[in-house]
């Protein structure tokens, strides 16, 4: 859910959005509006604030790809790659299939080393 849309859905103005998670109005604006990015304690702090229904994952552009027990870094090294214009998921999605492929030809390979 966009945080603008749960802001609106709850009748929270900026400031007063703002004073709940502990952030300036202006910050609030400029994280609803793509203008600047949010860090991971930013982004923590709006997930508590809407109780979860805006999470921190959403905020910092993961959908998917890493888990709810993500590390801090984990979760700034993802936001910082969508800042390069780079997709995360998509990142994982490939290196994953590598690895898998990878595997299934070592298996082959070691089954069929006699043949080989």
């Amino acid at each position: 859910m966009q945080l603008s849309d749960w802001r609106s859905r709850n009748g929270l103005s900026l400031v007063e959005f703002g004073r709940r998670a502990g952030l300036s109005h202006t910050q609030v604006m400029r994280i609803e509006r793509g203008l600047s990015g949010i860090s991971t304690e930013a982004a923590k702090r709006i997930e508590s604030a809407t109780d979860g229904e805006v999470t921190a994952a959403e905020l910092l552009g993961i959908s998917g790809g890493v888990s709810e027990e993500a590390t801090p870094f984990e979760l700034a090294l993802a936001s910082e790659a969508r800042a390069l214009g780079l997709d995360p998921n998509a990142i994982a999605r490939t290196a994953v299939e590598e690895a898998v492929k990878r595997a299934r030809m070592d298996a082959w390979n070691e089954k069929n080393r006699e043949a080989v």
